[in-house]
């Protein structure tokens, strides 16, 4: 009788592990899978020879749902500093080791962006950190979106697009948008322009916030770097990653996106991990 417990005992012990075990082990349903998403690319801090290019010839190669060919949106920056010593005034305290792309040192690469059919957007004249006391004020936001213009020369049927670099919207950001009449697009940052990113980083970062981002109805936008190499050399293997995993990449359409501008409070900052991700 007592050997006869004892096994009755050593089983009812054993049953939840042995159901946690099979459960474990069972495949996953359709409703256990994170639903797929449309995304939209953007690429910010060019535009670089040997790097924006490559990355349109990547962006050739790839299609939307519809078979349509992919478009993207370049947030370029208008004439950035070329000196370490002119860098301390405009780009963020930490950032010191990127040479970002400018508008004015290479048109030609800005004409190429729009005659393949992407968008230009504005990302300030010398990617400016509107935390510096010299650069805070809307003023000083208008002056650097004003900056921009005269160095892109964007034309006048175009949609006025904007992301703030480092992602920062403060109020003076917000509202020298809307003095200007810019769209602010924001976006999930990839880590590709990280000191520290690696292209396995890169694929499950941006794979991580599809999965796991609210779903609000409008396609998600990540945001990469066409002046780095694991975007420039990469883009085509990590935009078949995800859709691998189920995701959609989809042309970028600023009529699907919400503008932050248009909202009177605070940004939900950070919006990215500035210290490894700049923007």
């Amino acid at each position: 009788m007592i050997r006869v417990l004892i096994i009755a005992l050593g089983l009812l012990l054993t049953l939840p592990a042995l159901a946690e075990t099979a459960a474990a082990s069972a495949p996953a349903t359709v409703a256990d899978q994170p639903a797929g998403r449309d995304f939209m690319l953007t690429f910010d801090d060019g535009p670089l020879p040997g790097r924006t290019d490559r990355v349109l010839a990547a962006l050739a190669k790839l299609h939307a749902p519809d078979g349509s060919p992919l478009k993207a949106a370049f947030f370029m920056v208008g004439d950035a500093p070329d000196s370490f010593f002119t860098g301390r005034r405009y780009y963020a305290p930490y950032e010191i080791w990127i040479h970002k792309g400018s508008a004015h040192a290479y048109p030609e690469l800005v004409a190429k962006v729009r005659a393949a059919g992407h968008f230009v957007g504005n990302h300030t004249a010398h990617h400016a950190w509107f935390r510096w006391p010299w650069l805070s004020s809307e003023d000083d936001v208008i002056g650097e979106l004003q900056g921009w213009e005269r160095e892109a020369n964007p034309p006048a049927n175009q949609p006025k697009l904007f992301r703030p670099p480092y992602l920062i919207e403060t109020q003076a950001v917000k509202a020298a948008a809307r003095k200007l009449a810019y769209q602010i697009v924001d976006g999930y940052t990839v880590g590709d322009a990280s000191p520290i990113g690696t292209l396995y980083s890169v694929k499950q970062n941006a794979l991580h916030y599809l999965q796991t981002a609210p779903d609000t109805g409008r396609p998600a936008v990540l945001i990469f770097h066409d002046i780095m190499p694991i975007t420039h050399e990469h883009l085509g293997e990590i935009v078949d990653f995800l859709q691998q995993h189920g995701m959609r990449p989809v042309s970028f359409d600023p009529s699907l996106l919400a503008d932050p501008a248009l909202d009177d409070q605070p940004a939900a900052e950070p919006r990215q991990h500035y210290l490894s991700t700049p923007g």
